[in-house]
């Protein structure tokens, strides 16, 4: 049998059958959020009868037995936030029962037979955020039609080309365009504002070498570099960054925040707001929300692509 605790959460299991007494176990423990099985000898029916457990919300099936027949099983587990499918026999036309799910955020369908049959079934997960369909059967063109959900994040893949991600997102950006129909920006204006935010990135990212410099020389004498911090925020940035306490901030990273970034689009909100949206470097989607105030263009923030689009710290 089993040994776990009186009121076990989350359970992990690698490379193991489990008997039906087993399982009959794990449903006895009702306080069970999380199951991640790690090419466990785990089939539909076992699949099946877990997913009575009234408090699941991640299910990890890398490498099971699992196929299409459990998927709308699985589809009624009504908090199910979480699931990783990968190495299975899982097809894109099985994962027609997930179309619809309430609050799946994170699918991982990575080798296995996932092809362009499962966009239209994905897309209509409102919530799903995170996709990770590396090794799949996939193509080009299906990647592409998956823009059409509007907050999805494809999973970094180092096999796949940046100029696909790209285009996923620029895509994905004209599908859930909110610029105004017909509108054309001012004369200079998108140069100007890039301009702001180019400046912006290249006194951080100067500001961050130069400070990690002084910190590995002596950690005691890098206070006096904030002031030079506050100088581009009061340079570039709109006012509610010198009373919002960042520019006080004294976190660098390495390499500099924004030496990775790359822009990929930009989306005019109105004559006097434009978004520009970015890959951090990560395969991560970024935006930063620029303001024309008094005919100069600032930064005014800047947003996250992560279960939505969540504001971040400049």
């Amino acid at each position: 049998m089993l040994a776990l605790p009186a009121r076990p959460a989350f359970l992990d299991f690698d490379k193991r059958a489990f008997s039906a007494a087993e399982i009959a176990f794990l449903l006895s423990k009702p306080s069970i959020r999380g199951l991640t099985f790690s090419g466990c000898d785990l089939g539909d029916a076992a699949v099946r009868a877990l997913c009575a457990l009234p408090k699941l919300e991640r299910l990890w099936l890398d490498g099971s037995a699992v196929t299409d027949a459990v998927l709308p099983d699985i589809a009624r587990i009504p908090a199910l936030n979480w699931l990783v499918l990968n190495n299975t026999a899982i097809t894109g036309a099985g994962l027609a029962a997930l179309a619809g799910h309430a609050r799946l955020r994170h699918l991982s369908l990575r080798h296995t037979r996932a092809d362009d049959a499962c966009v239209q079934h994905l897309i209509r997960i409102a919530p799903l955020s995170y996709l990770d369909l590396q090794g799949s059967a996939i193509t080009r063109a299906g990647l592409l039609a998956l823009a059409a959900h509007p907050t999805l994040t494809l999973c970094t893949d180092d096999t796949r080309p940046a100029e696909l991600d790209d285009a996923f997102v620029r895509e994905q950006r004209r599908l859930a365009s909110r610029t105004p129909p017909g509108f054309v920006p001012g004369a200079g204006d998108e140069a100007a504002a890039l301009s702001v935010l180019h400046g912006f990135w290249d006194g951080i990212n100067a500001w961050e070498t130069r400070l990690a410099l002084d910190q590995a020389a002596d950690p005691f004498l890098a206070d006096w570099r904030q002031p030079v911090r506050a100088a581009v925020f009061a340079r570039y940035c709109t006012p509610r960054h010198s009373t919002s306490g960042q520019a006080d901030a004294s976190s660098v990273a390495s390499p500099p925040t924004y030496a990775q970034h790359r822009i990929i689009d930009v989306e005019w909100l109105s004559a006097r707001k434009l978004c520009v949206y970015t890959n951090n470097g990560r395969h991560g989607q970024c935006r930063f929300i620029l303001m024309k105030k008094g005919g100069t263009w600032l930064l005014d923030h800047m947003q996250n692509l992560f279960d939505g689009w969540k504001t971040g710290y400049l």
